[in-house]
């Protein structure tokens, strides 16, 4: 069982996700809402298809939790992007600079789960990283955070992006979209 190894590992799961058409990305037993769930709402059909997916894309999460739940596990997920899906009239993403609101496409989840027995030997690093919940993050800091965790000494990692490392710079401009800042953006927003 790859689970049990006693060496230090790492696994990266490319999840299939949430990508239109919604539709195709759950299988049928997972078909739990549908239009008239969202009766009022335009759309309706295409919503309940990406209610569906999310459904099973936290049901696959729950089955990777449940493969590591009884080892010395620290889990990372997160997505590549955001998604609108009508909330402002419009689905889909890639328009986040034109869109009313940016957030639906960039915000993108990001969850670090900790197995007990992570937690009951990585004290230090599990109180590090609830530390860490609000801090201003970008996915591209993971493999910092990921370097950090492991105790990986190398040229490429730096303190500055690893945000449960004390030299995290948490005043870094988060540019995304080639060079779009996005806290002086939100703050226009908010």
């Amino acid at each position: 069982d790859m689970c049990r190894l006693s060496n230090p590992a790492l696994y990266v799961f490319h999840l299939w996700g949430q990508h239109y058409r919604y539709a195709n990305r759950y299988p049928e037993s997972f078909h739990r809402f549908d239009e008239h769930d969202y009766r009022g709402i335009e759309h309706g059909d295409i919503v309940a298809h990406y209610d569906n997916a999310n459904l099973y894309n936290d049901h696959v999460l729950n089955e990777i939790i449940t493969k590591f739940e009884t080892d010395d596990a620290l889990l990372v997920y997160f997505s590549d992007h955001g998604e609108e899906v009508y909330e402002q009239g419009f689905m889909g993403h890639g328009t986040s600079m034109t869109s009313m609101d940016f957030r639906y496409q960039l915000r993108v989840p990001m969850i670090i789960w900790m197995s007990n027995q992570f937690v009951q030997r990585r004290g230090d690093i599990a109180e590090k990283i609830q530390r860490s919940v609000n801090k201003p993050l970008m996915t591209s800091d993971v493999g910092h955070f990921l370097l950090d965790v492991a105790g990986i000494n190398t040229d490429v990692f730096d303190a500055t992006r690893s945000f449960i490392h004390p030299k995290f710079d948490s005043s870094r401009p988060r540019l995304v979209m080639g060079g779009w800042d996005y806290d002086k953006h939100l703050e226009k927003l908010l």
